[in-house]
């Protein structure tokens, strides 16, 4: 057996487990070069819209070939589209990126390829995070009003 045998497509890899991911729950908008939280988004709890969000944003560089829009996101971007007060947004950051869920460069959050599994299991339910600080629990998404 060579190493060649234990390669795989990495591409062909993250773009099937970006599609299990935000399937029924992301449109992307190429002319606005937008993601676009679907309402089945707004069930979430809000980390799990955050990894939604980050993992949403690997898959530009399926849609568009050249000058695709950036894989990564600062706190005040997460914020605007996933409608999360900043507050909130970047205790959950710190803690998913303490667990090395997220990595950030320079200010601005992604999920790396290898973690796109995890993400997709965290989101279906199949796997948990432990937060340890209560800012960052994420149970905390808005109560409907009557």
């Amino acid at each position: 057996m060579s190493l060649k045998d234990h390669t795989i497509d990495s591409t062909k890899v993250s773009e099937e487990l970006i599609e299990s991911i935000i399937t029924d729950r992301v449109k992307y908008d190429p002319a606005k070069e937008t993601v676009v939280l679907l309402p089945a988004a707004r069930e979430l709890t809000n980390d799990k819209k955050i990894l939604l969000y980050l993992a949403a944003l690997q898959g530009w560089r399926f849609l568009v070939q050249e000058n695709a829009p950036r894989e990564n996101a600062t706190p005040q971007e997460i914020t605007h589209a996933t409608g999360i007060p900043g507050g909130s947004v970047r205790p959950l950051l710190r803690e998913l990126e303490d667990k090395k869920v997220l990595l950030v460069t320079k200010g601005k959050y992604e999920v790396p390829a290898h973690n796109l599994g995890r993400v997709r299991d965290v989101i279906i339910g199949k796997d948990k995070i432990n937060f340890t600080t209560s800012n960052s629990h994420p149970g905390n998404k808005k109560k409907k009003t009557a």
